[in-house]
């Protein structure tokens, strides 16, 4: 009998598919936390001989709501990624919860009822607790699923596929002591063969997993090993396959999980998103929308208007130097792609002697045309500080893809996959490439690519913080001899 899924979301409500799923040792770490933060504020207070007052009880409830908050909006027990990064991950957040305390305190006039030495001393001291209790319950965790996988069958999972993400699915599985799954093997594609007809899974190599058979085993690996959970992830080519075995694991009344293989796409700001039930997988989108956007625009133009002020002096010199010492403007201005490749006018200081202009030819290591001043601005990156004016107007931001010329762009994005990808999001100043040292000339599609790659990580990676860290390494490098 043929079943109408379309019933299911025209003429009911779906359920809604975006879930947040914690597991049992999670609420429990968490309700740990809480207790831990609060009974060491009650001892720290009797400690200094004070009493627990109506401001310290309030304290305790704030404290409690902001951790459940920021604690999980930081990842702080969504993944085990090894002590030392999960310590640090637990500091920062819980470093966070403190400034938004004092902060709060500030707003209400309620920070001066708190005693500066009992809130460092509980500060100090609750998180040690925090990271007593989370070396404590990772431990106890460990052994439990060490026993656990050897006599409960509900722990077992199989992962069906061989690929780069099975590889990655079931080392990350294995790995993470906060998930109940443990695969104890894995399914190959069977007769389905990769461009050099060998089979897909003979370079399966994760430890302890082996290839328990083939598309064709499946129902024997199932009753065989008791699995009570398979993660599909068969790489993009196969996904025809998906429907067939999808059916036949539904009379098996296990859980299945379907990992699509979405990264074997070049994707730009991957996310997941629904709508009326309906799972929605963006592979390609700005990172730059709503709230996020407006905060790097304020602090874009604050910053470049503050630099501008500041740096006047600075500006007024180079354009009188460029003035005396060679005829011609003092600046000059080229047309080049910017958000969702709008063309737009990006201003410099004149570093070159007057010339007949082409767009694709760049600057080399002494080349003739630039002039003295000219060689020295562009050492220090200083004929770029006019586009400050085109963060102002919006055209540009502090950080982001450097813009490159109309021709640049033309030549190179026949010859570069997704190239002109990079431009949905703000040309920058500076940016992630030009702080890991590709500057100056790109006399290979190579070396174009290895910038357009982090532009990508840039896009992929966004947030002010990287905003602020760029800026910062920015002012390192400004005296390399990449730039000429």
């Amino acid at each position: 009998m043929y079943y109408d899924q379309t019933l299911s979301i025209s003429d009911a409500r779906p359920k809604r598919l975006l879930q947040d799923h914690i597991s049992l040792f999670v609420w429990l770490q968490v309700l740990i936390d809480n207790a831990v933060a609060i009974l060491v504020l009650y001892g720290v207070v009797v400690a200094q001989g004070e009493s627990f007052s109506k401001e310290h009880s309030l304290l305790a409830v704030i404290t409690v709501l902001l951790m459940w908050m920021v604690y999980r909006k930081n990842g702080v027990y969504r993944c085990f990624i090894g002590h030392l990064k999960s310590l640090f991950t637990l500091g920062r957040a819980w470093v966070s919860v403190l400034c938004l305390l004092v902060v709060i305190g500030f707003i209400t006039q309620s920070i001066e009822s708190f005693s500066a030495n009992t809130f460092l001393l509980w500060a100090a001291l609750a998180f040690a607790a925090q990271v007593g209790t989370y070396l404590a319950s990772t431990s106890i965790i460990k052994a439990y699923q060490k026993h656990a996988i050897a006599v409960e069958g509900d722990l077992h999972v199989l992962v069906i596929g061989t690929s780069h993400l099975a590889h990655h699915l079931t080392n990350k599985i294995n790995s993470n002591i906060w998930l109940r799954d443990h695969v104890v093997g894995v399914i190959g594609e069977g007769s389905v063969t990769d461009k050099d007809g060998k089979e897909s899974d003979e370079n399966w190599d994760v430890k302890d997993v082996p290839v328990l058979g083939n598309i064709n085993d499946l129902s024997w690996v199932i009753n065989r090993y008791k699995i009570k959970k398979v993660y599909i992830a068969l790489p993009m080519n196969h996904v025809q396959a998906l429907s067939s075995i999808n059916l036949m694991l539904l009379n098996k009344n296990i859980d299945v999980i379907w990992a699509p293989d979405v990264f074997g796409l070049t994707l730009l700001n991957l996310n997941v998103k629904e709508i009326a039930g309906v799972p929605l997988i963006s592979l390609s989108e700005s990172p730059l929308g709503g709230v996020q956007a407006l905060a790097k625009e304020v602090i874009d133009r604050s910053l470049a208007f503050i630099a501008l002020i500041i740096l006047s002096p600075l500006l007024l010199l180079v354009a009188l130097l460029i003035k005396i010492t060679s005829p011609g403007p003092v600046f000059f201005n080229q047309k080049r792609h910017g958000w969702e490749g709008k063309v737009i006018t990006v201003w410099k200081f004149r570093s070159m002697y007057l010339h007949k202009d082409d767009g694709c030819k760049q600057a080399t290591r002494n080349d003739p045309r630039v002039t003295p001043i000219g060689r020295f601005i562009r050492r220090t990156s200083i004929d770029e500080l006019p586009q400050l004016f085109n963060v102002l107007n919006g055209s540009m931001a502090l950080v982001g893809p450097r813009p490159h010329s109309v021709e640049h762009n033309y030549f190179f994005h026949k010859k570069i996959e997704a190239y002109l990808a990079r431009h949905r999001i703000k040309p920058g100043i500076t940016g992630l490439a030009q702080t890991n040292g590709c500057r100056g000339e790109t006399r290979t599609v190579a070396q174009m690519q290895k910038r357009v790659n982090y532009d990508f990580a840039y896009i992929n990676n966004w947030s002010i913080w990287l905003d602020i860290k760029i800026l910062i390494k920015t002012v390192f490098i400004l005296f390399t001899d990449d730039a000429y």
